[in-house]
């Protein structure tokens, strides 16, 4: 489970406000917030780099995007089938028989793999960062989330 954070209020900042309650400010920023990187994670394992891997794998992934408001802030989550070698990279090594044995795509393939067959020991993944991307564009969008709050 990839579990990202947000935590913080914009209280202080709207403190000096008389007609605005910056608790409610605060809370619809992280709803935005937390709506704008779910729906960015969700087109990521649509169309993304990885998309050949997330669809392949029955969509798991993308149903598995959950983003919550927290009484401290906004939390994006993801448990799906491989997020974590994903976001982080990882080695995946041959149990029984001590090799790994899979079809490569080839260009132009959809979900039918037509490349080589490929034996090895092990396959390395490059991380792809995924999660921490959805969750820093939502966050350079703050400044327009921050208007919509206001009004």
């Amino acid at each position: 489970m990839i579990d990202l954070s947000v935590t913080g209020s914009i209280d202080a900042m709207l403190e000096s406000v008389d007609r605005l309650n910056p608790q409610l400010v605060s809370n619809h920023l992280n709803t935005l917030w937390a709506e704008d990187a779910e729906t960015r994670l969700k087109a990521k394992f649509a169309d993304g780099p990885s998309r050949r891997y997330y669809t392949s794998r029955s969509g798991d992934s993308r149903r598995s995007v959950h983003a919550q408001v927290t009484a401290t802030g906004a939390e994006l989550s993801v448990t799906g089938p491989g997020v974590r070698a994903n976001e982080f990279g990882a080695t995946i090594k041959a149990k029984a028989g001590n090799w790994l044995t899979f079809r490569l795509f080839n260009p132009g393939d959809t979900d039918e793999r037509t490349g080589n067959w490929v034996r090895v020991r092990k396959v390395t993944l490059k991380a792809r960062h995924a999660v921490r991307d959805s969750a820093d564009e939502a966050l350079a969008a703050l400044q327009s989330h921050l208007l919509e709050a206001l009004y």
